[in-house]
């Protein structure tokens, strides 16, 4: 997979380095999303059809439609009934516009048949809710390395890693490349995925010493509007409001002693924080 994925430093976020890890730069759009969702087409080129289950206006669901452009490909999009905000809608409007993805509303009555239907759909994929790929975490290993690499050569090894962590997919991979290559990071993550999953992450990291988990800060529209143009101005990148804007939150509350963070920018890339696609 050809990659613009790039490493930048930033000065004036913080008294120390920030390095920013341009995952939004990757093809299609960027984002986390892709390099999972396009190495698991790639090694199934037979199916034709998929299922997915995730909030309005998701990552998930514009990298999937994304990808599923100019492939002879089709898509049900089952969409849990959360609130939207003009990111959302914005991101919402990019795939409803597309006659291969059928989008289905989980707060209708007839919503739970329909998943069922779909289950039992004998040709349509179904990947795990948000995105889920199982056995796919090695498509990160050249970020993680890269990243790795770039700090080696400022001669910063001790970084501090900020990191969305929206489910156990990224972190997973994180951690399992790192202690492959003998390495131990540290990282701050912030839990921006569904509020059930928070106590099953908290527990399932707890024994990593050098992973610290962190609730996300409940923002306004207009906060995050006021918080993203800040971190722009300063950066020339705009954080989305779902997961990397809290990644900047995060900024503050690490200790002076910190040598430099990496903010994985793992959102798609978009012009401004009111029209993203």
């Amino acid at each position: 997979m050809s990659t613009d994925f790039c490493l930048e430093t930033i000065t004036g976020l913080s008294p120390f380095p920030v390095i920013l890890a341009r995952m939004d730069l990757l093809p299609f759009g960027g984002g986390s999303k892709i390099p999972r969702f396009t190495a698991w087409l790639d090694q199934h080129p037979q199916a034709t059809r998929f299922a997915l289950l995730s909030d309005p206006g998701s990552h998930s669901f514009v990298s999937l439609a994304r990808l599923l452009k100019g492939r002879n490909l089709s898509a049900t999009f089952f969409e849990r009934d959360v609130p939207l905000n003009p990111y959302t809608q914005a991101n919402r409007a990019f795939y409803l516009d597309n006659p291969a993805i059928q989008v289905r509303s989980l707060k209708k009555p007839s919503a739970g048949l329909a998943v069922l239907s779909t289950l039992f759909e004998k040709h349509t994929v179904w990947f795990g809710p948000g995105g889920h790929v199982k056995g796919y975490g090695h498509v990160y290993d050249n970020f993680w390395h890269k990243a790795e690499e770039h700090l080696q050569a400022l001669g910063l090894p001790n970084a501090t890693h900020l990191l969305a962590v929206a489910s156990a997919d990224t972190l997973e991979s994180f951690l399992t490349y790192h202690q492959q290559a003998g390495n131990a990071p540290h990282v701050a993550g912030v839990l921006t995925g569904h509020p059930r999953l928070r106590g099953w992450l908290t527990r399932r990291f707890k024994a990593h010493r050098r992973v610290q988990l962190f609730l996300p800060r409940h923002l306004t529209w207009e906060e995050y509007q006021q918080a993203a143009h800040q971190f722009w101005q300063k950066s020339g990148v705009w954080l989305d409001p779902l997961h990397t804007i809290q990644l900047s939150e995060l900024l503050p509350r690490l200790p002076p002693t910190t040598s430099a963070a990496v903010l994985w920018v793992s959102c798609p890339n978009f012009s401004n924080p009111v029209t993203p696609v």
